[in-house]
C-alpha cells in the first residue's frame, strides 16, 4: 500500500467547515469504498469525535470541529488493486473567546467595583433597566469594572435622571473617577429640577412644547446639565486631593440625560463630555435621533475626559448641550462606547445605522419585561455579546416608553 500526505484548509472550533476530498483522493477512490479515521497516541478514532463526518457519496468532509488542534486523518482506500492510503492534516485553530481568562479583580483593593452591576425600575410609564459588565480585556489581567452607572427617579417632579460614565483604561483610579462623576451629576441634576430652575425649564416646556427654541430653553439647561457637569468635576478634583492623586488617575467620561413626560409629548436633555452614545429611538418614524456629539482627544481613538478645565469655555459646553421634544419614542438608550464601538462603528452620527443596529442587534434581544423581570440581569447577560477587537467594558441605559 502506498501512502500520499497533504494538508486540509484549517478549520476553526464552532463554526462550519466543509472540504471536498477530490482533488486529495485518486480517482478510483470514489469508485471504490472507503474509510476515514483519526491518527492519535492512543490509536485511531472515529472523525465523529472532532465534531467531523465524511459522505462517501460525495466525498465531502463537513460539521463544526468541537476540538482545537493538530489533526493528522488517514484515508484508506479499499478495494483497489492498488490501494493508497492518504494522510491529511487538518489544522482546527481555537474558538478565540475561549482563549480570553475570566481572572478575579482584586477586592481588597481600594475602591473596589463588582464585575457586574445591574438595575432596573418600573415606578413610571417608561421603565428603566440598566447593566454594567467588565470587558474581556480587563478580565483577563484581572482588573476592575471601570464603567459606572446611576440612574434616579424624582417623584414630585417626574424627571428621570441617567448618567453612564467610562473611567480611562490608563487612570489606575478611573472606576472611582467614573462612580463619583455619575452619583455627584445625576444627584445635583435631580435636585437643581426639583428648585427653582426645574420648574422654570417645566413651565417653559408645559406651555409650548413644540415651539420652545434653544434661545429659551438653552441658557436655562446650560444651568441645570453644564452645572451638573462641573459639579462632577469638581467633586473629581475634591477626590482626588482628599486620597493624594492626581486627578488624572480618576479620569472618566461623562454623558448625563434627563427625561420628562409633558402631556402628550416627551422631553429629553442631555449633555457629555468624552465618548459614548444617547440616542432617542422611535420604531413609527423608524429614526434614531442622537443626543451628543462624541468628543475627540490629541490622537486617534482618544476621547476627552471630565475636568474642570473643559468648562472653560462656556460656548463649548453649551454646544455639548442637546435637546428633544417628540410625541413618540420607542426607547431612549445611554452607553459606553464599549457597547457603540462594536454596534454602531466608532463614528456614531450615521443615524440610519444606529436605527438598523437598534433594529437587528438590541431590540430583539433586549426586551423590557424581561429586562425588568430579572431587575436588569437579562441586560448584564447581552452585554457580553462577542464582537472581535472590542473587549472594553459596557454600560447600558435603557427607557421604555409603554406608551401609557
Amino acid at each position: 500500500m502506498s501512502t500520499k500526505a497533504a494538508d486540509l484548509p484549517n478549520a476553526r472550533v464552532g463554526r462550519h467547515y466543509r472540504v471536498d476530498l477530490h482533488e486529495y483522493l485518486s480517482k478510483e477512490a470514489f469508485r471504490q469504498p472507503y474509510e476515514v479515521f483519526l491518527q492519535g497516541e492512543s490509536g485511531p478514532s472515529e472523525l465523529e469525535q472532532i465534531g467531523l463526518t465524511l459522505d462517501n457519496q460525495t466525498g465531502e468532509i463537513s460539521g463544526v470541529p468541537t476540538l482545537s488542534g493538530h489533526h493528522q486523518m488517514m484515508i484508506r482506500e479499499q478495494g483497489n488493486t492498488s490501494p493508497v492510503a492518504t494522510l491529511l492534516s487538518l489544522l482546527v485553530n481555537p474558538d478565540p473567546r475561549h482563549l480570553w481568562k475570566e481572572l478575579p479583580s482584586d477586592q481588597s483593593a481600594p475602591f473596589p467595583s463588582t464585575d457586574v452591576h445591574f438595575e432596573a425600575y418600573d415606578d413610571t410609564s417608561t421603565p428603566i433597566a440598566a447593566a454594567s459588565v467588565r470587558g474581556r480585556a480587563h478580565a483577563h489581567a484581572g482588573g476592575f469594572r471601570e464603567d459606572a452607572f446611576k440612574v434616579l427617579y424624582e417623584p414630585n417632579t417626574d424627571w428621570s435622571v441617567i448618567a453612564v460614565a467610562d473611567g480611562a483604561g490608563s487612570a489606575h483610579l478611573s472606576r472611582r473617577g467614573a462612580s463619583i462623576a455619575v452619583d455627584s451629576a445625576t444627584r445635583h441634576l435631580r435636585e437643581a429640577l426639583n428648585a427653582e430652575l426645574g420648574f422654570a425649564l417645566s413651565k417653559e416646556i408645559a406651555n409650548s412644547p413644540n415651539t420652545t427654541t434653544s434661545a429659551i430653553l438653552k441658557p436655562i439647561l446650560y444651568e441645570l446639565l453644564v452645572s451638573a457637569g462641573f459639579f462632577a468635576a469638581q467633586a473629581i478634583e475634591a477626590e482626588s486631593k482628599l486620597i493624594g492623586c492626581a486627578p488624572k488617575d480618576l479620569s472618566t467620561t461623562l454623558l448625563l440625560t434627563a427625561y420628562r413626560r409633558f402631556g402628550d409629548e416627551h422631553f429629553f436633555a442631555s449633555f457629555g463630555v468624552g465618548d459614548g452614545l444617547a440616542v432617542i429611538v422611535s420604531e413609527l418614524r423608524e429614526t434614531a435621533k442622537v443626543m451628543n456629539n462624541a468628543d475627540s482627544g490629541d490622537y486617534a481613538g482618544q476621547t476627552r475626559f471630565l475636568s474642570v478645565s473643559e468648562f472653560v469655555d462656556p460656548q463649548r459646553s453649551m454646544d455639548r448641550i442637546h435637546f428633544e421634544t417628540t410625541p413618540d419614542f420607542t426607547a431612549l438608550l445611554m452607553m459606553t462606547d464599549g457597547v457603540s464601538d462594536p454596534l454602531f462603528g466608532e463614528t456614531n452620527s450615521a443615524t440610519h445605522s444606529v436605527y438598523d443596529a437598534w433594529k437587528t442587534s438590541i431590540a430583539p434581544f433586549v426586551r423590557p419585561n424581561e429586562c425588568i423581570q430579572s431587575n436588569g440581569q437579562s441586560l448584564a447577560d447581552w452585554l457580553c455579546f462577542y464582537t472581535p477587537n472590542h473587549h472594553d467594558d459596557r454600560t447600558l441605559a435603557v427607557l421604555w416608553n409603554r406608551g401609557k
